[in-house]
């Protein structure tokens, strides 16, 4: 749309509302429509639109927790698995 194609634009931005409903770059997208939409003269529908913008996310999902137990057990699990490799021994391998 930023080349003065709104009326081409506009069915891409709603396929990627629809492919992504979650995606945080969907704020934009929204914006890009309601923008597209003002600038083709339908004042109602881009208001809709910048609206949706501006309406409250969630907060993100959080990252990964590096201080959790998840760390802490990861070294005895290392440890083992250097040894069974550098002694080939499987004895405290978990048999399946």
């Amino acid at each position: 749309h930023q080349r003065g194609n709104q009326r081409q634009a506009i069915p891409y931005y709603e396929e990627y509302l629809a492919i992504s409903p979650d995606d945080p770059s969907n704020v934009q997208v929204l914006f890009n429509l309601g923008h597209a939409y003002d600038e083709l003269g339908d004042h109602s529908r881009a208001a809709e639109y910048y609206l949706a913008a501006n309406r409250p996310r969630p907060p993100p999902p959080p990252g990964i927790d590096w201080q959790g137990a998840w760390w802490r057990e990861l070294g005895p699990y290392i440890r083992e698995r250097l040894h069974e490799w550098r002694f080939g021994d499987t004895s405290s391998a978990k048999s399946p």
